[in-house]
């Protein structure tokens, strides 16, 4: 009794791996999607340094000009560091001309006034903008 229960499990066993076989060999390869398009030129993204000679008079804005010789509208900004961190930092990029150079402009919205003592104030931002052909120096965006 024993043995033909095992049996029966063996057969059944057998034959769903048969059936399975049968389906996925019919179902053939699967379907592939359109190549991937890299783009022309080199994705570069960078780190900059903003100092607090790119901060409102208010002490509580960073408005950063970043000479990148690109004006396209596709620009990313993220936190990387700081000496003087504190929760809350809005950041945002946006495609700007300035002093005939094209480039983002930065701005980090902070949630307290950096102090007049602390002069070293430095804020580490990565940005990245479509078609950029350098990140130059950080200046204090005035317009």
């Amino acid at each position: 009794m024993y043995m033909s229960n095992v049996k029966k499990l063996g057969v059944l066993s057998g034959c769903a791996v048969a059936i399975v076989a049968m389906i996925m060999a019919a179902r053939g390869a699967p379907a592939q999607g359109p190549p991937v398009t890299v783009p022309s030129h080199v994705l570069r993204a960078d780190t900059v340094e903003i100092t607090a000679d790119e901060l409102t008079s208010d002490r509580t804005v960073v408005r950063a000009f970043v000479p990148t010789g690109s004006s396209s509208p596709r620009c990313l900004a993220t936190l990387s560091e700081t000496n003087w961190p504190m929760p809350g930092i809005s950041v945002f990029c946006a495609p700007r001309g300035f002093n005939g150079q094209a480039g983002i402009v930065v701005s980090a919205f902070l949630s307290q006034q950096i102090p007049e003592d602390l002069p070293n104030y430095v804020l580490l931002v990565t940005v990245y903008q479509e078609g950029a052909k350098e990140y130059g120096t950080p200046v204090l965006f005035t317009e």
